[in-house]
This record gives structure tokens, C-alpha cells and sequence, in this order.
């Protein structure tokens, strides 16, 4: 059959059967002797190719959110949150089981977690860390990464910090710019 009368004989099978995959199909090459069934001309066979990739590590979204953070020595783990209040904080925290519906929710604030998997990022050089101070209320201290590594291992020894205990997560505004963590700075939980 003529290439011609094949395109022909595929955009009418195409108009009537209304899919493009008619078309298609009509321009595969066929064999036919009179008796024998139709087949498709053999597909030649070729050698697989391998070829290894390497992903970039998986970061944080440009930009500013709130997160559970742990520093690392490879970088800092972020766990994103939302802090709610008000009502939302209330239906969050019923909803999590942390207090039962007719119970208030202390300081009207609740932190929920979420949905996805920490992250771990980059953490620039210079990453810019300020924490609430522990000795003037009102203000901040900023500190180094490595200071930051030291408080969660208890062997932190400066100016004090509010709100920081040994091994647990600290509740950060993270500012994350190509893909690296520019700065840190703690948020305040009453």
C-alpha cells in the first residue's frame, strides 16, 4: 500500500473512530501474503544502553518557612511546620488528641506538623543564627553554627539562650537561598 493512501486510510480511521492512536496504528508496516494473518514488520533488536545518573540531594524550596531544626554536621534536618492559633489551634490539637474538645488549648497556640519527610539542607558558612537571649528578655544573641550544634549536644557554654533543650529540635524561621540555609533565627514558644 502507498504511504499516501496509508495517511489517507489512518486520518479517516481517525475521524471515525475519534482517536489519534487510529491513525498511528494504520501507519505501522505490514507484511501480508494472501492466507497468512497480519503481523507487524519484526522491530529490529539493539543493545540496551546503561547510563548512571546522579541526583542532585533533595533541598528546601527557596524561600522562608518555619521548622523543627537539627543541626548536623552535613547540614541542618528541617521539619516544616504551621503554627496555628485561635480556633484552628484548638481544632488541630483536639484533632491530634492533645486535648480533649471541651478543653483549652494553653497559650491558644498549637504547632502542626506538616505532611512530608525532613529535609536536610545545606547550611551556608556564614549562616546568619539568632536566638532568643536567656539573660535580657526582649532580645536576641547571635550565635555560630557551631554554637547551634553545641546547644542540642549540652556543650554550649556562652551567653545563654531561651527555649533550647539538649537533643530536641529548636523551632526556627529558616531562610533558604539556592538551595542553601542562609540564616536561622529561633521562634519564640511561650
Amino acid at each position: 500500500m502507498k504511504t499516501s493512501t496509508k495517511w489517507i486510510i489512518g486520518i479517516v480511521a481517525a475521524v471515525v473512530v475519534g482517536t489519534p492512536l487510529a491513525f498511528l496504528l494504520s501507519l505501522l508496516p505490514i507484511r501480508r501474503t494472501v492466507g497468512e494473518p497480519i503481523t507487524p514488520d519484526p522491530v529490529p533488536v539493539t543493545t540496551p544502553v546503561t547510563t548512571t545518573v546522579t541526583l542532585p540531594p533533595v533541598v528546601a524550596s527557596d524561600g522562608i518557612l518555619v521548622a523543627w531544626v537539627v543541626p548536623t554536621d552535613d547540614g541542618a534536618t528541617l521539619d516544616d511546620v504551621q503554627i496555628l492559633t485561635g480556633d484552628a489551634a484548638h481544632d488541630a490539637a483536639v484533632a491530634a488528641g492533645i486535648i480533649g474538645e471541651d478543653e483549652d488549648l494553653p497559650n491558644d497556640m498549637f504547632v502542626a506538623d506538616i505532611a512530608g519527610d525532613p529535609v536536610t539542607v545545606p547550611v551556608l558558612a556564614s549562616v546568619v543564627i539568632d536566638m532568643i537571649s536567656g539573660g535580657t528578655p526582649g532580645t536576641t544573641v547571635r550565635i555560630s553554627y557551631g554554637d547551634l550544634l553545641a546547644l542540642l549536644d549540652g556543650s554550649y557554654d556562652a551567653t545563654p539562650v531561651y527555649g533550647v533543650a539538649e537533643g530536641e529540635p529548636v523551632l526556627m524561621t529558616v531562610t533558604v537561598e539556592s538551595g542553601v540555609i542562609s540564616a536561622l533565627e529561633a521562634v519564640y514558644l511561650p
